[in-house]
């Protein structure tokens, strides 16, 4: 399990668009923000740049991410 900052080029996208689990086999299990942790995700919300997102994922891919 993974915490990350949401890329800047991600900020106003969603969970759809970016289709996260098909590209980098991640799973978003969370989301984080204000220090408060959420797991009810509507993937059709925007993400925005304060946001954190914990996600299950295969460490060797997240490396193709950056």
């Amino acid at each position: 399990m993974v915490e990350f900052d949401v890329k800047p080029d991600w900020v106003g996208k969603n969970l759809i668009d970016l289709n996260l689990r098909k590209k980098y086999s991640m799973n978003v299990v969370a989301i984080k923000r204000n220090n408060e942790v959420s797991t009810e995700i509507n993937p059709e919300n925007p993400l925005k740049a304060d946001m954190k997102l914990i996600v299950i994922a295969d460490t060797n891919k997240l490396k193709k991410m950056k």
